[in-house]
């Protein structure tokens, strides 16, 4: 949730026959924790400029790591996010390039992860 939640898990006593085990997350503010974590708006067209269309690949990418790279409106009007991990997932039917990569890593200040 990009820093702006909680999540918490806990487990069963074991003494009843449903253990009981759940979690408990909280998030303020609810909503910017939400869109800033899970709602895939950062597409990797913009690091595909100029690939030819037959070898570009589209891909949206979730996850809080969408702050560090500050590239969405959504991210215009809230501070700086500053982190050394990040976490993306993309939704692609295919690997992007490396040079793709490369450039989602630089643009989140995350050189060198995988």
């Amino acid at each position: 949730m990009g820093g702006l939640g909680r999540a918490l898990l806990r487990s069963g006593d074991g003494k009843q026959r449903l253990a009981r085990a759940g979690s408990k997350v909280t998030s303020s503010p609810a909503v910017l924790a939400c869109l800033a974590s899970t709602y895939a708006g950062l597409s990797l067209a913009r690091y595909q400029k100029n690939r030819p269309a037959a070898r570009s690949v589209f891909a949206l990418a979730s996850g809080p790591a969408r702050a560090l790279a500050g590239k969405e409106t959504l991210f215009d009007s809230s501070d700086t996010a500053t982190s050394r991990l990040g976490c993306l997932i993309l939704e692609t039917d295919r690997e992007p390039p490396a040079v793709v990569i490369d450039k989602v890593l630089n643009d989140c200040r995350l050189q060198g992860a995988q």
